[in-house]
């Protein structure tokens, strides 16, 4: 039994440090019970920040972009949709928050447990390479850079933590060029001149 009490205590101290931690360095998303959502940037106000809420199919319900050193919290009156399931994404440089949340009768119900980080990638260009750096979390990757007429090349990565990377473009002849990155839950594309 002590046993038992010793490793509850410990669960829900590592519970109680990941959910602050999280809330530290994350935009925090309150109700009240006038189904009002409030979302807190915290240390995002640096940043430019969208904030989008989607409904279950992923219909993007409102969309809104806040430049950096906008005002640190945000309302939102929810009470007029349907009753349902939502999900409120804040998209800064480097990441994107997801938060999973239910709209009941009387009350709007957030699970953290559903909650999520996406990491961007981040690339770095230069005359002869391009640099990639990813935070991955094991899920596969699919990195690829073309043209107008066509692929030139396409990398894949799977169950690896992260992908730090350099690709040899010395080869391609000058030109405008794009490098799309895709994931199961992101694709991002940038273009680039040689």
């Amino acid at each position: 039994m002590k046993k038992i009490m010793k490793f509850s205590t410990i669960v829900l101290a590592v519970l109680f440090a990941f959910n602050s931690s999280f809330a530290a360095n994350n935009p925090i998303i309150n109700f009240d019970n006038t189904k009002t959502l409030t979302i807190s940037l915290n240390d995002w106000a640096k940043e430019d920040v969208t904030i989008t809420l989607k409904d279950y199919a992923g219909e993007i319900l409102h969309w809104e972009k806040l430049n950096k050193g906008t005002n640190i919290e945000r309302k939102y009156n929810l009470k007029n949709l349907p009753l349902g399931y939502y999900e409120v994404q804040v998209e800064g440089t480097n990441k994107i928050v997801v938060h999973s949340i239910k709209l009941d009768l009387n009350q709007v119900i957030s699970n953290p447990l559903m909650d999520k980080i996406i990491f961007k990638p981040a690339f770095s260009f230069s005359k002869n390479a391009i640099e990639l750096n990813h935070l991955a979390l094991g899920k596969k990757v699919q990195v690829s850079v073309y043209d107008e007429q066509g692929v030139f090349f396409t990398k894949a990565y799977a169950e690896q933590a992260s992908i730090n990377t350099r690709f040899d473009i010395t080869q391609l002849p000058k030109g405008k060029y794009s490098i799309s990155f895709s994931t199961d839950d992101q694709y991002i594309t940038q273009t680039f001149t040689k």
